[in-house]
């Protein structure tokens, strides 16, 4: 655990990390403020959940084992995973002219075009 700082950089780190599930397993992840904003805005527009997002976002890119992972989240490769999910996700909005115009799948690419 951090000291507060004059800095408030153990505030700061403790608003970058969270507990997820992915599946049946519970973790947390490590991701900056406007990352986590991004998700919960994708969490909005897709009615799903923050561990719904995380879990079906581990399975599209661990499809040897999704329900039950060995190498979890807090690794940089599914904060990555996350964040290319992320921008994927708000790229093809903005193909698209904008959020009010697409039907967004876990893919981040829009359903039905």
């Amino acid at each position: 655990m951090f000291r507060p700082t004059r800095s408030g950089y153990a505030e700061q780190v403790d608003r970058m990390r969270r507990n997820i599930r992915i599946g049946s397993r519970r973790t947390s992840i490590k991701l900056e403020p406007e990352m986590w904003e991004a998700l919960g805005e994708i969490c909005a527009l897709t009615e799903k959940s923050l561990n719904q997002i995380c879990t079906e976002v581990y399975a599209a890119n661990n499809v040897d084992n999704p329900d039950h992972p060995d190498d979890i989240a807090g690794c940089g490769n599914f904060t990555s995973e996350l964040r290319v999910f992320i921008l994927d996700f708000f790229r093809a909005a903005a193909r698209q002219g904008g959020l009010e115009h697409m039907q967004p799948s876990i893919t981040g690419s829009p359903v039905g075009m």
